[in-house]
């Protein structure tokens, strides 16, 4: 069940154009979440698209920057197949910050291409690790 609240706006798509960290307003830097290697060093996001989606390794903190943005925006929810949305930015988050990324060059894209190309293999190989 989603917590989203109704909200009436006129204004065109995106809604969010900005996103940072304002380092006065942090009591402790090295507490989670302002720990995580993306937020460090005067962290800023804009948005010039109606669909910005965000990729990244396990752990990166992609989950922890949707829930934020979710949480203030009165949302509970993002989703991986969103990545094929027409048109939209699409970036990658690693230790190393945001960057652009194609749907092909993401681990998401791969690993899904792998079990399609072969379910049963896919399956047993992670089952074998």
């Amino acid at each position: 069940m989603s917590s989203r609240k109704k909200r009436e706006t006129s204004l065109p798509a995106p809604y969010l154009k900005r996103l940072w960290v304002d380092a006065e307003r942090i009591p402790d830097p090295g507490a989670y979440p302002f720990c995580l290697p993306f937020l460090q060093n005067d962290f800023e996001l804009n948005f010039d698209r109606a669909i910005t989606i965000i990729v990244g390794e396990n752990g990166a903190g992609k989950s922890t920057l949707l829930e934020g943005i979710a949480a203030l925006a009165g949302y509970d929810t993002h989703s991986p197949i969103l990545m094929a949305y027409p048109n939209a930015t699409l970036l990658r988050l690693s230790k190393y910050g945001l960057e652009p990324v194609t749907v092909r060059d993401t681990d998401h894209f791969r690993t899904l291409r792998e079990f399609c190309e072969d379910p049963t293999g896919f399956v047993e190989a992670a089952l074998a690790e």
